[in-house]
């Protein structure tokens, strides 16, 4: 019933727990890192779309370096949690599956499909004068040591973006 807010280098801190003697401490783990498609050089959608940039690198070899390897967020997430958790893995569908690779690599148990964020009152428009207007996102679904679920939820989940909340990865507090 107690929740924490970190403000600091998810690797290092997840590489401290997994060091430390708490290392199995989350039940579950949910992230939205960089997804590796150059968002950062998307812009504003020709001003169709404000206040919608990123502004951190979003390249491929970013990515990369922060998802896999021994030192990466798949496998520090797998060590740092209990034996049984759930992770939920926003990402590109040009990552999907380089993504689901290495979280198995990791140890976990990675959901086949991914689920689906239907965006009903935004998105993003990759081409302001062809179209058309992109409103999902996806979501890797892992699980380890077999950890149930409360319910059995659709794999697409619709939402609303938060008024006065304008970030080009905004995330709707009621998706969480």
């Amino acid at each position: 019933d107690k929740h924490q807010l970190f403000n600091r280098n998810c690797l290092d801190y997840m590489a401290e727990v997994a060091a430390g003697p708490d290392t199995d401490k989350f039940d579950v783990i949910l992230t939205d890192p960089p997804y590796g498609m150059g968002a950062d050089q998307f812009g504003d959608g020709a001003g169709k779309v404000a206040n919608s940039e990123h502004h951190y690198d979003d390249s491929y070899e970013s990515f990369k370096a922060l998802m896999d390897g021994p030192k990466g967020w798949c496998n520090l997430s797998y060590q740092v949690c209990k034996p049984q958790a759930h992770a939920y893995v926003f990402c590109d569908i040009d990552r999907f599956h380089e993504l689901k690779a290495w979280m198995q690599q990791a140890g976990w148990y990675v959901f086949r499909t991914p689920l689906i964020n239907h965006k009903m009152n935004s998105g993003r428009v990759p081409l302001p004068d062809r179209g058309p207007r992109r409103q999902y996102e996806i979501i890797l679904y892992a699980i380890k040591g077999g950890k149930p679920v409360t319910h059995i939820y659709p794999d697409i989940i619709s939402t609303s973006a938060d008024e006065n909340l304008t970030h080009g990865a905004q995330k709707p507090v009621a998706l969480y």
